[in-house]
């Protein structure tokens, strides 16, 4: 209960007008990650994500871990 395993899929992108919304340019990314509820830090989840783009240009700044502390919607 205190460890949990999560697969993930993120899709997006960001235009200035809606206009400009383009579905060749949304990025794409695949991943898992562990959660992890540790007693002495309350009810908040620590996130562990790792994920690998699927979908990505030229110039993208991509991010493969991430760590986050606190609840998610």
């Amino acid at each position: 209960r205190s460890i949990r395993g999560v697969f993930f899929s993120d899709t997006g992108n960001v235009y200035a007008r809606l206009e400009d919304f383009e579905f060749t340019e949304l990025r794409t990314s695949v991943g898992f990650g562990l959660r992890l509820q540790i007693p002495a830090l309350g009810p908040m989840p620590l996130a562990l994500d790792f994920a690998k783009p699927i979908n990505s240009q030229d110039g993208d700044e991509t991010e493969t871990f991430s760590f986050n502390f606190g609840n998610f919607f």
